[in-house]
């Protein structure tokens, strides 16, 4: 991961993302994706040290995520998780951040993953969320 990520940030509160049950969704930045939060689209989102980034030009939300980053479905008892990003890999990280495994476009596409597990997408670190 720390060719791809240097830190992290969080939110001081989550952004609860309701994905319904048995029904794989996509995550993404795009118009096509189902669950599109664009928390970094907003200007501010990027700061350093106080001062506006100087980024113009370069939306945020571009940073490494895709239209259609990932599918996620809510299975009864775990999630199911597909890449769809051409380029870029998703992250699944225990709930304390230890890295468990990496999904890569055309290699290692699909798994399934526990609640209380985290994804990484791009800029964003997704819970998964109880199941059942």
């Amino acid at each position: 991961m720390t060719t791809h990520y240097l830190g992290w940030v969080r939110l001081p509160e989550a952004l609860a993302l309701p994905v319904p049950h048995g029904k794989a969704v996509s995550f993404g930045r795009g118009s096509e994706a189902d669950i599109a939060p664009r928390l970094l689209a907003d200007p501010r989102s990027l700061r350093w040290d106080g001062n506006a980034a100087k980024t113009i030009g370069i939306n945020a939300e571009y940073l490494g995520l895709s239209r259609r980053h990932l599918l996620v479905q809510a299975r009864r008892d775990d999630w199911w998780i597909q890449v769809e990003s051409q380029n870029m890999p998703v992250f699944r990280l225990t709930a304390s951040g230890e890295l468990l495994d990496v999904l890569n476009p055309g290699v290692n596409t699909a798994t399934t993953a526990k609640p209380g597990e985290l994804l990484v997408a791009g800029g964003y670190v997704l819970a998964l969320g109880a199941v059942g």
